[in-house]
């Protein structure tokens, strides 16, 4: 769920360097994913008092510069703006100093400062809409989108060249690819005719090494065709052949092919044709 018009609560971060006496508070990780320029935030340390101090610039992946909460400073001409800093040099690793944030509404903005704020200048001249990260730095090719990609490979895949053939490619395990041309066309030709004596009872025929087409029908056109690629499934997790139908696929590679099929009527020939 998103917060519309408020921060989402921060919990304590750890300095990762010691505060400094302009307001320079450094941890681990991107600031800026965390943290909002006018959030207010908690400094914590062993032995300190809690400091209520406010974001004023965000200048680095891990910095974050904090200065008094706007309008909280009641000395006449004190600056508790933009350019504010407060003196957090005490605030040490050594004391397990930690910042921190409270969900709290946004601070507001006036419509023409939010304009204002994305216009890009010349020679851009246009309200911006320019790719920018989380950080606010611009996508560009020092500052790449980040795109994840992952995909699970099988040591053999097939790439289809619309030919009617594909290239073989073999994933190494160290992540090495060997391709190797397979672009040529079947030309042997191999037809069996495999005998069915008895019905729902499962027959194997082993095909040619290379078969890349396979044709498979019952010769008796009355009779129903199970077949499968592993011994006994036939009759549990099969492809079903409808009476007088034929089964084809090509375009595959495969150097060792077994079928295994049964028929719903006894004394039937399965017919084979492959390609290699």
């Amino acid at each position: 769920m998103a917060l519309e018009k408020r921060f989402y609560a921060v919990p304590p971060q750890s300095f990762t360097a010691d505060g400094t006496t302009t307001g320079v508070v450094t941890i681990a990780g991107e600031a800026c994913q965390l943290f909002k320029v006018g959030m207010h935030v908690l400094i914590n340390a062993t032995g300190l008092p809690t400091l209520k101090l406010q974001v004023k610039e965000i200048d680095g992946e891990g910095n974050v510069q904090v200065g008094p909460i706007s309008g909280t400073l009641k000395t006449p001409g004190a600056n508790t703006g933009i350019t504010a800093r407060s003196d957090i040099s005490s605030y040490t690793v050594a004391r397990t100093a930690t910042i921190s944030a409270d969900e709290q509404r946004r601070p507001d903005i006036d419509w023409s400062e939010a304009m204002r704020a994305v216009y890009d200048e010349e020679p851009t001249v246009a309200q911006r809409s320019i790719l920018v990260d989380e950080c606010g730095d611009r996508i560009n090719d020092t500052n790449p989108l980040p795109v994840a990609f992952s995909a699970s490979f099988p040591n053999v895949v097939e790439i289809a060249d619309g030919g009617g053939s594909g290239d073989k490619m073999t994933v190494n395990p160290d992540g090495s690819i060997n391709v190797n041309d397979n672009s040529q066309s079947a030309t042997t030709p191999t037809i069996f005719n495999t005998s069915v004596p008895l019905s729902n009872t499962e027959v194997s025929q082993a095909l040619p090494a290379n078969t890349k087409k396979i044709v498979i029908q019952v010769r008796n056109s009355a009779a129903k065709l199970q077949f499968a690629f592993a011994s006994g499934a036939s009759g549990t997790n099969y492809i079903s052949v409808p009476r007088g139908a034929v089964y084809s696929v090509e375009n595959v590679l495969v150097s060792s092919l077994t079928l295994y099929f049964q028929t719903d009527k006894p004394s039937q020939t399965v017919e084979i044709l492959t390609w290699s």
